[in-house]
C-alpha cells in the first residue's frame, strides 16, 4: 500500500510539472514578443517609443523598445528632423524633415514597410511645414504652415498629403472631439496680453464659439495643456505670477465653472500638467528654481501622489511633457543634465517611471518622445 500511495504521488507530481510547462508555453505563444511573458513591459519588438536623438551634430527620429535596447534612426536626415507623433492605429509616423537648402516638409515613415514619404512635396518652394499632429481617428494632420515673410498658420491635410488647405490664420495648438471634426483651440496674444479667448469650431469651418475668455479668470498668464472631449474639461494652467505660483484647474464648458484642483506651495511652479488616456490621472511636473527641485507629481481623485524627485543642482525635469502609457501604467519623461563649458548646455535622457512602483528605467539620451499607442500596457 505504502509503495502504491508513493507511485500515486509521483504520478500527480508529473501532471502538475506538465501543467505548469503547458501553462508557461501559453503564455509564450501568447505574448510572442515580449522578452520576459510575465511583464510586458520588457518588449524588444522596437516599436514602443519614437522621440528625437542626437547623432553625429544633428537630431534623429529613432524607434527603440521599451527597454532601451532596439534603436533604430527611421530619419537619416543629416539636416534635422523634429517633432514625431505616432498615428493612432501604431503603423506609421509624421515628423518634420529639414531640407540641406532651408525650409521643411512633413515626412511619414511606413512602420511596416521601412519606407519615407514627402507628405508636403507640393508646396511651394517658400513655404515650411512643421509641427504635424494627427486627428483622433488617424484620417488627417494639422501642420504649422510658414510662407516666407509672412505669418504662421495652421494647416490640415489628408494622411497621404492630399488636399491640404488653411484651417486657422494663427498659429496654435489644437485639441480635438472624439469625432475629428470639432475642436478647440485658443487665440493668440496680441502686444497688450489681452487675447485669450478660447473658441470652438470645426474643420470645415462652418461655425465658431467663443466657449471663454481666460483674462476673466484675473490671472496674468493662463494656457490650454490638455482636453477631455468626453466630459468637454478644459485642463488650465494659471498663473499669478509667473514661474512663482500656478494653480492647475479645468473649466467645464457645460456649466461654465472653474475647479481648482491644485495650488503650488509658496517658491514651486508647475509646468505642463497632461491627462492620463482615460482622464483618471493628470501628471505634472513641480519645480523650485531658487533650490533646484524638481519632481513629477500624479494628481488622482485629490490626491497627489510623487514619482520622481530630483535635488541635484545640476540635474532637472526637462520641459517635454511627461507622457501616459497607452493603459496608463508608465510615464515617460525627460531628465537634463548640465554639462561643464563655457555656454550653458545640457544633455537630455529618457527615462520610463513605474507609477504602482516608482521603479525608473533609462531608455537613452533624446527627448520629444511618443509612446506607441497600441502596446498593450
Amino acid at each position: 500500500m505504502a509503495r502504491y500511495r508513493e507511485q500515486m504521488f509521483y504520478e500527480r507530481e508529473k501532471v502538475r510539472n506538465l501543467s505548469i510547462i503547458l501553462f508557461m508555453l501559453a503564455l509564450f505563444l501568447l505574448f510572442p514578443q515580449c522578452s520576459n511573458p510575465l511583464d510586458p513591459y520588457k518588449n524588444s519588438s522596437g516599436n514602443d517609443l519614437c522621440y528625437r536623438k542626437l547623432i553625429d551634430f544633428h537630431w534623429e527620429i529613432v524607434l527603440n523598445s521599451s527597454a532601451g535596447n532596439a534603436i533604430k534612426n527611421i530619419s537619416n536626415n543629416p539636416d534635422g528632423n523634429y517633432s514625431p507623433a505616432w498615428s493612432p492605429d501604431g503603423k506609421s509616423i509624421i515628423f518634420r524633415y529639414d531640407n540641406p537648402y532651408g525650409g521643411n516638409d512633413i515626412y511619414l515613415y511606413n512602420l511596416s514597410k521601412s519606407t519615407l514619404t514627402n507628405l508636403t512635396i507640393d508646396l511651394p518652394g517658400n513655404v515650411s511645414a512643421s509641427n504635424p499632429r494627427w486627428t483622433p481617428d488617424g484620417e488627417k494632420i494639422i501642420f504649422s504652415y510658414h510662407e516666407l515673410g509672412e505669418q504662421y498658420c495652421t494647416y490640415i491635410m489628408d494622411k497621404d498629403g492630399s488636399n491640404a488647405k488653411k484651417l486657422l490664420d494663427l498659429k496654435t495648438d489644437i485639441y480635438f472631439y472624439s469625432d475629428s471634426y470639432s475642436f478647440i483651440y485658443k487665440a493668440g496674444e496680441d502686444e497688450n496680453q489681452t487675447k485669450k479667448i478660447i473658441y470652438k469650431t470645426n474643420i470645415e469651418k462652418t461655425s465658431s464659439e467663443l466657449i471663454i475668455d481666460l483674462i476673466n479668470f484675473g490671472e496674468e498668464y493662463a494656457n490650454i495643456y490638455d482636453f477631455n472631449p468626453d466630459s468637454e474639461e478644459i485642463l488650465l494652467l494659471l498663473d499669478s505670477t509667473p514661474r512663482i505660483t500656478n494653480i492647475i484647474a479645468i473649466y467645464k464648458i457645460h456649466s461654465q465653472m472653474l475647479d481648482t484642483l491644485s495650488v503650488a506651495d509658496s517658491g514651486y511652479s508647475y509646468l505642463r500638467p497632461k491627462f492620463s488616456n482615460d482622464f483618471s490621472q493628470i501628471a505634472f511636473v513641480e519645480v523650485n528654481w531658487e533650490v533646484d527641485n524638481s519632481k513629477i507629481v500624479i494628481l488622482e481623485q485629490g490626491k497627489e501622489k510623487e514619482l520622481v524627485n530630483i535635488t541635484n543642482d545640476n540635474e532637472w525635469i526637462g520641459f517635454y511633457p511627461t507622457l501616459f502609457s497607452p493603459n496608463d501604467e508608465y510615464l515617460v519623461y525627460t531628465k537634463n543634465i548640465n554639462q561643464a563649458g563655457e555656454w550653458v548646455n545640457w544633455k537630455s535622457y529618457l527615462y520610463i517611471v513605474n507609477i504602482k512602483t516608482k521603479k525608473n528605467t533609462f531608455i537613452d539620451e533624446g527627448h520629444d518622445c511618443f509612446w506607441n499607442p497600441i502596446l498593450p500596457y
